[in-house]
């Protein structure tokens, strides 16, 4: 799904598909699109794939198959893909063997920091935990803060080893960059900082969550 509030749904298949692409008539940003997507499906498994991704033929079927041992969330890492360039070479490669590593070796206690684009919940979970919070209204940590929130109301969260996808990883050469800023279009008023919201600031006063960005910006990037 790709999704807005039930109002705005607009069903692109063919009569008898289980498939619907929902459109908001403006951009009301990821929070906004991941709760009224959620809200209007009806499976049991509630999957969330980010469209930098590329799913294998398989991808929902194993999403599905990871919560056979009952409610629970399910993380599938990012397999980045990289340009050749000097980053790539100096540091982006080794740095995402090294994230992996890590956190395959991380504490179950602490997995839920992991929870990004390629995850998956049960109906269970939905219901008890509720929507991503729409504080998050720019740029990330709705993603962190979720995972958080299914390991506060005392839900298992996994990795997924084979639920690991390919991923357009963030744009590091300028024409990336431009090509992405022509689709995305601008962003005003981003600063450092400025899109943790106060549900990120109470929750981890500290940065309990920990960082996966030296900063929030993504003109920083």
């Amino acid at each position: 799904m790709v999704s807005t509030t039930a109002r705005w749904r607009r069903s692109r298949t063919s009569p008898g598909s289980t498939c619907a692409s929902i459109v908001f008539p403006e951009n009301r940003g990821r929070v906004a699109a991941l709760n009224a997507g959620f809200e209007v499906a009806r499976g049991d498994v509630l999957i969330r794939c980010d469209d930098d991704l590329l799913p294998a033929v398989d991808y929902v079927a194993a999403h599905v198959s990871a919560h056979q041992d009952g409610p629970g969330g399910v993380i599938g890492l990012y397999l980045n893909e990289y340009s050749t360039t000097p980053y790539a070479e100096v540091y982006g490669k080794d740095a995402d063997q090294r994230f992996r590593r890590d956190a395959y070796n991380s504490a179950s206690a602490v997995t839920w920091r992991y929870w990004a684009g390629n995850c998956s919940i049960t109906r269970e979970i939905w219901e008890a935990v509720g929507p991503y919070d729409s504080e998050y209204r720019l740029y990330g940590w709705e993603d962190v803060d979720y995972g958080y929130r299914i390991h506060a109301a005392g839900f298992e969260v996994h990795l997924a080893p084979e639920l690991e996808t390919p991923h357009r990883v963030a744009a590091v050469t300028t024409a990336v960059r431009s090509r992405r800023a022509s689709h995305s279009g601008a962003r005003a008023g981003c600063s450092n900082g400025s899109t943790r919201s106060q549900a990120y600031r109470t929750r981890f006063p500290s940065g309990a969550c920990g960082t996966r960005w030296s900063v929030d910006c993504p003109e920083s990037r």
